[in-house]
């Protein structure tokens, strides 16, 4: 194969075409810094546990809190994730990736008291509290919204474990990306000049638009049996992730795990139902190359 047409390791590509992720971290002890002031936050808003219920000003202070340290943990992921995904071979950005789905995990588990205590609070109680205290009104529908899924909210107990089992249960779909991008091996095709070229993730939709249809052909198909191979590893994966969603559902007192996913966004399921069937009606259509 021409070296051109290799897929490019991310080395080898113009600066001007990857990520600059120093707009976010300069490197990663800017990042273990960051780590450093959530847990210098963690111990102030974990104090004021079993507090929320003596007033507006304590019930901001923890919303506050909890928003601050949610905003840091967020860059934290996202730079960690990028930087995997900028090169998911490479086992720098694999490392801090996982210190960051367990940081997230772990930061979850020490948050977890604060909706079951806002939920233990009378309703007229913080609704009042909305009215006397301004700075709550950014809070107003979140807490409405919280209301609304009062039946599926457990325990502090509990909610404090299930974020910490989000570390266990975020396991197939870090395998799946893993699998897909590091992992798999696409075959070669010839493009609309005859020139062989290796398939990638990135190459296959521009492949796909080509206006030779035997490309749109050939890139489709061998893009695919790239996943032949892996097949029974793709549905152990899928069906671990399944379980993880039914098991969450029931914990939570859904009738469904499709209810689980949809009920706290407030969609109706009919809106699920209609796009599948939608999507599945014009099938042929992309199915035609």
């Amino acid at each position: 194969m021409a070296e051109a047409q290799k897929v490019p390791t991310r080395s080898e590509l113009p600066t001007e075409y990857t990520w600059d992720l120093s707009v976010v971290y300069a490197n990663v002890d800017a990042w273990d810094q960051d780590v450093a002031r959530i847990e210098g936050l963690l111990p102030e808003l974990t104090a004021l546990q079993g507090t929320l219920a003596q007033g507006a000003a304590k019930l901001l202070r923890a919303l506050n809190l909890r928003d601050e340290i949610a905003q840091i943990l967020y860059q934290l992921y996202t730079y960690a994730s990028n930087l995997k995904n900028s090169d998911s071979t490479e086992p720098t950005g694999q490392a801090l990736d996982e210190r960051a789905g367990s940081l997230v995990a772990r930061i979850g588990a020490a948050l977890a008291f604060i909706e079951p205590e806002i939920l233990s609070i009378p309703q007229e109680t913080v609704g009042g509290w909305l009215k006397s205290e301004p700075k709550l009104a950014i809070y107003g529908y979140e807490l409405e919204e919280l209301a609304r899924q009062r039946a599926h909210i457990r325990s502090a107990e509990v909610e404090g474990i299930l974020a910490q089992f989000g570390d266990v249960t975020r396991a197939p779909s870090e395998i799946f990306e893993i699998l897909t991008n590091a992992d798999l091996k696409f075959p070669e095709i010839e493009d609309e000049q005859g020139q062989k070229i290796q398939l990638s993730h990135a190459r296959y939709g521009r492949l796909l638009e080509n206006q030779d249809r035997r490309v749109r052909r050939d890139a489709f198909k061998n893009y695919y049996s790239g996943y032949q191979g892996i097949l029974n590893t793709l549905g152990t994966t899928l069906a671990a992730e399944v379980r993880s969603h039914v098991v969450g559902a029931r914990v939570r007192g859904y009738p469904s795990a499709l209810a689980a996913a949809l009920e706290p966004r407030d969609i109706p399921p009919d809106v699920y139902h209609n796009l599948v069937k939608t999507i599945n009606a014009n099938l042929p259509k992309p199915h035609r190359y």
